[in-house]
């Protein structure tokens, strides 16, 4: 990753008191930089000598910053699992476990960033009439992944991934009682 290298100082602290609107611009666009081409977040705010709750804020009180945030972690994770490539290849015997932890690490968190992407593939069986699978949220992905019974995940989605016109099991229950 470009990181700084070991010992490398850390460039001098910012002051965020003290810095204009341009400069907070300048430094979160760096930041977003270093993230975007593999550092993590925080070595990429120990680099520019900016403290990270500091650069956090500074991305809250910019609306697209956060969005371009979030497109240099999608980068980010891209780049890791290209490393992966890398990492296998150059692995000898000798290195074979430090290689195999370092991809197995990579693989995991790039499966965290963007699971869509690079999580595990979740087949679905069943008849789950005009459900709109692309509704579902990362988490209930997790969930289903993580082998939790479809109808308790999707109870939440139905209301939202389902068309107005037809009716909820709920809703069918509720006018049965009011029609008896």
């Amino acid at each position: 990753m470009p990181d700084k290298p070991a010992g490398a100082a850390p460039a001098a602290p910012i002051d965020p008191d003290t810095t204009t609107s341009a400069e907070r611009a300048r430094l979160v666009s760096a930041v977003l930089d270093l993230v975007a081409d593999g550092s993590t977040y925080r070595n990429a705010c120990v680099t520019l000598g900016i403290p990270r709750p500091t650069v956090w804020r500074w991305m809250q009180a910019d609306p697209g910053a956060l969005d371009r945030y979030a497109i240099a972690r999608e980068s980010n994770a891209r780049q890791m699992a290209d490393e992966t490539l890398e990492i296998s290849d150059a692995a000898t015997n000798e290195g074979e476990r430090v290689a195999r932890l370092r991809v197995d690490t990579r693989k995991w968190l790039a499966s965290k960033l963007l699971p869509r992407e690079f999580g595990d593939r979740i087949e679905l069986t069943g008849t789950f009439a005009n459900l709109d699978l692309r509704q579902l949220t990362d988490d209930q992905i997790r969930r289903l992944s993580d082998g939790e019974a479809p109808a308790s995940v999707l109870v939440a989605t139905i209301p939202r991934a389902l068309p107005a016109t037809v009716p909820l099991p709920n809703e069918v229950a509720a006018d049965d009682e009011d029609g008896a």
